[in-house]
């Protein structure tokens, strides 16, 4: 038999260090991949606890809104503003100024006055469409036109419908959907024209 030719150390050398490469290489593809791996099911983790938590949120602030809101009163809107008589105290201010000697400059006045007192200045609200959910039913109460307002009419508006000290107990769920507020400078004093659109919410007990 033919005897093999011994390897030479500088070869064995070489062998051995090649083995050694290849296998740190092997073993740091796979450290690197389970690093990623374990990155991966981190973030994963993390997500769906943050969706789990937000879930939980919304289904108790559902449960709030619909005990807070449910078996109120749908005309609430309508009885309020009923009675709501903007710029109250300039018509007051008017009807004493033109019941005395009306001079020809007071024209203006006059018809000032014949404007807030007739009830066109009024705030109405009219139903306009109507959407039904599995939890609620959804309505749009539309402003019929603009009127003018001063500064604390907007502030009673904005109460009655947002009603952020939850005062009273028979506002229905109310959302300003749009709002135009435009300045005007009236006769005695500054005023707004305002418009708005509401939605109004009624949850199923």
């Amino acid at each position: 038999m033919k005897k093999q030719p011994a390897i030479p150390p500088q070869r064995i050398i070489l062998y051995s260090l090649i083995g050694a490469l290849i296998f740190v290489f092997s073993f740091s593809l796979h450290t690197k991949k389970t690093v990623e791996e374990a990155r991966q099911q981190r973030e994963y983790l993390q997500n769906l606890g943050q969706k789990i938590t937000t879930k939980v949120f919304h289904q108790k602030n559902n449960r709030d809104i619909l005990v807070r809101f449910s078996k109120k009163d749908p005309l609430f809107l309508h009885k309020e503003f009923s009675s709501f008589s903007p710029l109250s105290k300039e018509r007051a201010l008017l009807q004493k100024r033109t019941q005395k000697n009306v001079l020809p400059e007071d024209v203006l006045l006059i018809k000032r006055n014949t404007f807030l007192s007739s009830g066109e200045n009024n705030l109405v609200f009219v139903e306009t469409s109507m959407e039904i959910g599995s939890q609620y039913k959804e309505t749009i109460e539309r402003q019929t036109k603009p009127v003018e307002v001063n500064s604390t009419d907007l502030e009673t508006i904005l109460s009655l419908v947002e009603d952020p000290l939850q005062q009273n107990l028979q506002r229905p769920h109310l959302i300003v959907s749009e709002a135009r507020i435009e300045r005007k400078k009236g006769i005695l004093q500054e005023t707004w024209s305002v418009h708005f659109n509401i939605i109004r919410r009624e949850y199923f007990a």
